[in-house]
């Protein structure tokens, strides 16, 4: 277990929290519904804060692993879920194996965030349920985004996992074996 591998692991986790932050700020007046709008505003403030906790423990690691996709606003809400509810689920996924393993300092600054990070899921997996669900044009759009947002993810989560086997919170293999949602078959 090495303090330099807590670090990136610390920074790479609190980069793609800090630009979840940006995208779910830029949507929280922008979702189809008054509670789709309230919730993202809850999600970025949680989200930056995270994100803050993390940094607290990245040191000066400058950020390794991003996603490009959320360099950029999605254009529209399908977008948005497919690609940001894709990214979510992965970091949800990450922040249970940091509190669950045997890093004490990522153990102690995730505790709080796991919980929090049950409510994302939440929201996500029920707008999973209702967009592959719509009119044809709208879920195809959904899944697009998330079959593009699947290989990134999936490629990001392998990258952390020999970071997390260096910190002592995941074993070989952990992280890079998370399930990310079907898409094709809701």
């Amino acid at each position: 277990m090495t303090r330099a591998a807590e670090e990136r692991l610390a920074a790479a986790v609190a980069a793609i929290k800090d630009e979840l932050a940006s995208v779910y700020t830029v949507w929280s007046l922008r979702g189809p519904t008054l509670e789709a709008c309230t919730a993202l505003t809850a999600m970025a403030q949680e989200e930056a804060g995270h994100a803050r906790a993390l940094l607290a423990v990245s040191g000066d690691q400058p950020p390794e692993h991003r996603l490009a996709f959320l360099e950029h606003v999605p254009d529209d809400w399908p977008e948005l879920v497919g690609t940001a509810g894709t990214a979510e689920l992965a970091v949800s996924a990450v922040v249970h194996a940091l509190r669950a393993g045997q890093n004490p300092g990522l153990a102690s600054r995730t505790a709080k965030m796991a919980v929090e990070e049950s409510f994302h899921e939440d929201l996500f997996r029920g707008w999973f349920r209702i967009l592959s669900g719509d009119a044809p044009a709208v879920a195809e759009r959904f899944r697009d985004a998330a079959r593009a947002a699947r290989a990134e993810v999936g490629d990001w989560l392998k990258a952390l996992d020999e970071l997390a086997v260096e910190a002592g919170v995941a074993a070989p293999g952990e992280l890079a074996s998370i399930a990310l949602p079907e898409v094709d078959n809701p």
